[in-house]
């Protein structure tokens, strides 16, 4: 869990579309049955509708008779990691990675604004492009690039004349369409690409020269609080000698 913030969390749910990366963050106070379904239902459902399908750990929140009943009302297919295996939601922890990241860059020194930063860090990650596409999750989801603040200082180009809303409507689906098959040709190439350069440098020591930059690893664990949100690096520090 996170540091107990003024609004009485201390979890955050996190929700991904597996295929454009689209992520949605939502702080709650705990890990209940009914507190994880209703952040489901206002935070997911009640902007895209119904998944056809919910994928998550074995926590007891989701594995339980309450939530499989839920989602069963609501036609979404229920799936569980398995046991003893994090790769099967391997795009969550590389989200939490990011997420745990990004605010020890804004919270306070007792850690318990979290909640405050997480729509921030949220809009940051939906509107950057994700690793091997040239694209942002939010324009696959939505069609378009969203307009971020600094743009506008500048005068905004004004959308094409939509004319006839059944012919706009044609003309962003086929739109989509070519998105989607270019998104899933990249996607394999990027595999391809992992696969082939799988552990090419591991090992291979690092050394460093007299007036480089550079930063330091510190320990996050600290006696009575979380290692969650510490800064990992400190930094930057100038290297005077070597040693070795």
């Amino acid at each position: 869990p996170f540091p107990l913030t003024p609004a009485g969390n201390v979890y955050c749910l996190t929700a991904i579309d597996c295929f454009s990366r689209y992520v949605i963050l939502t702080p709650i106070p705990n890990k209940n049955t009914a507190t994880v379904a209703k952040a489901i239902h206002g935070n997911i459902i009640a902007y895209f509708g119904c998944p056809q399908r919910l994928l998550s750990d074995r926590g007891k929140e989701f594995d339980s008779k309450l939530m499989s009943a839920i989602l069963k009302t609501m036609g979404v297919k229920q799936v569980l990691t398995s046991a003893y295996h994090p790769m099967t939601n391997a795009q969550a922890e590389r989200i939490h990675q990011f997420i745990e990241a990004a605010l020890t860059m804004y919270v306070c020194d007792d850690l318990s604004d979290w909640d405050m930063f997480l729509r921030a860090v949220m809009f940051a990650y939906n509107t950057s492009p994700t690793d091997g596409f040239k694209v942002s999750p939010s324009q696959i989801i939505f069609g378009r690039a969203v307009a971020l603040p600094a743009e506008m200082a500048w005068p905004m180009e004004l959308p094409e004349n939509t004319g006839n809303l059944d012919a706009y409507v044609t003309r962003q689906t086929h739109k989509m369409k070519k998105v989607w098959e270019g998104l899933n040709a990249a996607r394999l190439q990027l595999m391809e690409k992992e696969i082939k350069n799988s552990h090419p440098d591991k090992g291979k020591p690092v050394e460093y020269s007299v007036k480089q930059w550079v930063w330091v690893e510190f320990p996050r664990r600290a006696l009575g609080r979380t290692a969650k949100l510490k800064a990992q690096w400190k930094g930057p520090f100038q290297v005077v000698r070597r040693v070795h």
